[in-house]
């Protein structure tokens, strides 16, 4: 019928060339609208790009520094509901200079932490521990930067706590 599945009120039309203008001498302008003869196979894709952010749905907890804030902010602009878990004194990016103005906020914290919910847990405490627990049972993806053989809560807590979490551990000198 002319139209394509993914935008049924939009006929499809060829590109129109020689409308009187020139580029250069010899080359046809194309002065039509936009053919939207690509789209006809796509209508599922679009559909599906419309019901929301491409990684809406998906829950990350965060925890550490500056690369974790980084790979979080990714995720987040992405769709992604990512909660930043800052330790027990506050998170320490937020007293990164440079500031907004004289006493402002840290400029890094704002950027770095756009997007997200921010929640302080203590992990030495075991208390802090078994709220993170519950935290990453409901979790898809845990980004933390712990130092290599110190992590605050033993690997088998977390596996047990959440058996198809995807771990992503960024260490400057690896896990050795």
């Amino acid at each position: 019928d002319g139209t394509t599945p993914a935008f049924p009120n939009v006929a499809l039309r060829k590109p129109q060339f020689g409308s009187g203008f020139q580029s250069a001498p010899g080359l046809p302008v194309n002065r039509a609208r936009p053919s939207f003869a690509c789209l006809a196979g796509a209508g599922s894709m679009i559909r599906r790009m419309t019901d929301g952010p491409p990684l809406h749905g998906l829950r990350v907890v965060e925890c550490g520094g500056l690369t974790p804030a980084f790979a979080g902010r990714l995720l987040a602009d992405g769709g992604a509901d990512v909660v930043r878990v800052a330790p027990a004194p506050g998170d320490p990016l937020a007293a990164e200079p440079p500031f907004f103005g004289t006493g402002g906020p840290s400029i890094q914290d704002t950027w770095y932490n756009a997007g997200k919910r921010t929640i302080t847990i203590a992990l030495e405490e075991e208390a802090g521990r078994k709220e993170f627990l519950a935290l990453i049972a409901g979790a898809g993806i845990l980004i933390e930067d712990w130092r290599a053989g110190a992590p605050p809560i033993a690997d088998g807590d977390i596996v047990a706590a959440n058996p198809g979490l995807v771990r992503v551990s960024v260490t400057p000198m690896g896990l050795d």
